[in-house]
């Protein structure tokens, strides 16, 4: 699962509205939706990315196709944020749909993000895949 939405689910953006999601975007601890906070997210994103690095052979490639959110959790980490207590950098990391992102994890160290976002064989990505609606 991506990310339990909680009383957003099945509901639009203009349902939700944009204060109510910019505020769940900005804070690591909103749940005033009955969902899931983006700190949340980013914790249980991040354990499982450990759990399945550790059962990866060393030196091996390991591919993990994810949601959005998944994938910015992730790349915030790797790219030094505070996934904790500071969740507001996550929303500009710019994920289109269907696109990929790699990201190098030494055996000590932080890790290196090689890309993100990109689309093979497209030039350029829609707004559509840009705001992450499909």
């Amino acid at each position: 699962r991506e990310v339990d939405r909680g009383d957003w689910v099945g509901l639009s953006m203009e349902e939700i509205g944009a204060e109510p999601w910019a505020e769940w975007n900005a804070s690591p601890d909103y749940r005033e939706h009955n969902g899931e906070a983006l700190a949340d997210v980013a914790a249980r994103v991040l354990a499982a990315k450990e759990e399945l690095l550790e059962q990866s052979p060393w030196g091996s490639t390991t591919a993990l196709t994810s949601h959005m959110w998944v994938t910015r959790s992730i790349l915030a980490d790797a790219l030094g944020y505070d996934t904790k207590a500071d969740t507001s950098k996550f929303e500009s990391l710019d994920i289109p749909t269907a696109s990929i992102s790699v990201v190098e994890y030494p055996r000590e160290g932080a890790p290196t993000v090689v890309y993100m976002g990109v689309k093979p064989g497209v030039l350029e990505a829609s707004e559509t895949d840009k705001a992450g609606i499909s």
